[in-house]
């Protein structure tokens, strides 16, 4: 099989960063489900789980979470953060393995999450066609999910006007506007690696999804971005953004708040997000978007 190493991603992980900590977030991101209605059960699996900061989250209530990552450093942090008792009293079990090959049984959990991860999944096996490597990956997390439950998936939209200039991984100039042949001999010329971080435009992951066997019964915008779900909105509805989202901030922690800031939430997006809401757009522009994806039952 051909190899290639994944690019460094722009920003690292750190246990100083609140935002890659991901515990606040975690509290975010459930709260925000299940005031949508989503059932988040009581066994989970999050992929590509970083420091383990949302199986942290959802440990903390009492829940079960398998945690699992292909770089075995993360799931070392995953480890000592358990060693100290962070996961409060519920149960984590860290998991090193590819998203391509997950070593658990058919229909053994409720909830899976992919936040952040099947943008990556191109570079798990070279060898094969991106949306291939990432609907093999998708049907594999699907395998595990029990029937009726769902698959919660956070993703950058490749409509986002900011995405037309620079990639929505790397940062790189063009690679997400051109066609994706063309991105990747511009990629491997400019910056010695092939480009295959995809990303896609609403209408094209629910395709990704449904190939893979899940129904798209819940699609979100998160504002604004999947690392601080302020705010779940209607892809197609205007919403009112001001009070909530200040409301939200303020019962943070004041370094997850300067974090949260930092991570996306300029005046310019606002005012953006304000017009695309107003014209019921947010599902064409938004910066990202959360799918609840559930697996058919039988």
């Amino acid at each position: 099989m051909k190899t290639l190493t994944k690019p460094q991603q722009i920003r690292p992980y750190s246990l100083d960063d609140p935002s890659t900590r991901g515990v606040e977030r975690g509290r975010l991101l459930f709260k925000g489900l299940m005031e949508t209605g989503v059932d988040i059960g009581t066994r989970l699996l999050d992929v590509g789980c970083g420091f383990g900061g949302l199986s942290i989250s959802y440990a903390k209530m009492g829940k079960t979470s398998f945690a699992l990552d292909a770089d075995p450093r993360n799931i070392e942090v995953v480890k000592s953060r358990l060693r100290s008792g962070e996961h409060g009293p519920g149960n984590i079990f860290p998991v090193s393995a590819s998203a391509l090959r997950i070593p658990l049984a058919t229909d053994s959990v409720d909830l899976a999450l992919m936040i952040g991860v099947v943008e990556w999944l191109g570079y798990s096996d070279p060898s094969r066609r991106v949306s291939d490597v990432q609907t093999s990956a998708l049907r594999e997390v699907c395998r595990v999910i029990r029937p009726g439950g769902a698959l919660i998936v956070g993703t950058k939209n490749r409509l986002f006007p900011r995405y037309f200039w620079s990639d929505a991984q790397l940062k790189k100039p063009l690679l997400n506007l051109l066609p994706r042949q063309g991105a990747n001999w511009l990629s491997t010329r400019l910056y010695g690696h092939e480009y295959r971080g995809y990303v896609y435009s609403y209408w094209g992951w629910q395709r990704l999804f449904r190939k893979a066997g899940f129904v798209v019964s819940q699609p979100l915008v998160p504002i604004f971005t999947y690392q601080y779900p302020l705010l779940l909105a209607k892809p197609w509805r205007r919403i009112k953004m001001n009070g909530n989202i200040e409301s939200v901030l303020e019962r943070l922690p004041d370094d997850v708040q300067t974090s949260a800031v930092k991570s996306g939430f300029p005046s310019g997006r606002t005012a953006y997000y304000r017009i695309l809401s107003s014209l019921h757009l947010l599902g064409l522009g938004a910066g990202c978007f959360m799918f609840v994806c559930e697996k058919p039952a039988h």
